[in-house]
């Protein structure tokens, strides 16, 4: 198994031999397992990792001011360590019946388990505060904090890039209703950061969102789709995802 500092040149704030470990402990969390779909294929929790890595380095050549005006070594540490908890928990699809329900008390409990995780592992003080401080950033989503809007909603994008292939492309879902809930819930999930994003970046940066987020949804729309569906949602994010 290809460790993510070999594939992407990133060098995470803990020691190689954890690095293993925490790259094999999160190879062993499977998504989607318990949400309204089942997908083709599994997809792990490195693996999800490793997709959000993917996306971001294609953002530097198609969204160079937006990638330009974040800290980058910050925004991989947050694809990298946002999951930490997970090892203990499990995932917890965002489309499962129940969300409602368990989300609250499944997100505390993930967060307590990434502490812990950090506090029992990690010796080196600056890398435990580091790290501590990062994943905070990652749960609090500050008003202006970049960093943590993007990676917030490249998690999202990445979830989405990996459902229209594997888990809900349009052509799988045969009525207007099936297709109307699908494109609404990747609507409600990745708007909301999407905007957030764009009211912590530069005007330029902000379109730059804009597009990309446009881009993700038009991928989605050509696997199947009905058209006026498509051309509905993306008429709501061009309205949405604009500068105040």
């Amino acid at each position: 198994m290809a460790s993510i500092e070999s594939l992407y040149g990133y060098s995470p704030p803990i020691p190689q031999e954890q690095q293993v470990q925490f790259e094999d402990a999160l190879s062993k969390v499977i998504r989607w397992k318990n949400g309204l779909y089942v997908p083709d294929i599994e997809e792990n929790d490195k693996q999800h990792v490793e997709g959000e890595f993917d996306i971001h380095e294609e953002n530097t050549w198609k969204y160079p001011t937006l990638v330009g005006e974040l800290n980058d070594y910050d925004v991989k540490t947050m694809f990298y360590g946002h999951d930490g908890g997970e090892p203990v928990t499990g995932d917890l699809a965002s489309d499962r019946a129940d969300i409602a329900e368990v989300r609250r008390k499944w997100k505390r409990r993930e967060e307590l388990s990434f502490h812990l995780i950090v506090a029992k592992q990690i010796e080196d003080p600056d890398a435990k505060a580091y790290i501590r401080g990062i994943y905070r950033r990652c749960i609090k989503r500050a008003p202006g904090d970049k960093e943590a809007h993007y990676a917030d909603l490249v998690d999202k994008l990445q979830g989405i890039r990996f459902g229209r292939t594997y888990v809900f492309p349009g052509n799988r879902l045969k009525t207007i209703a099936s297709q109307q809930q699908k494109f609404n819930h990747c609507f409600n999930i990745a708007s909301h950061p999407a905007k957030k994003l764009m009211e912590s970046v530069t005007p330029n940066a902000a379109m730059e969102v804009r597009d990309f987020v446009i881009s993700e949804f038009q991928a989605l729309g050509r696997t199947g789709y009905r058209k006026a569906i498509v051309g509905d949602y993306i008429n709501q994010l061009s309205q949405t995802l604009t500068l105040e």
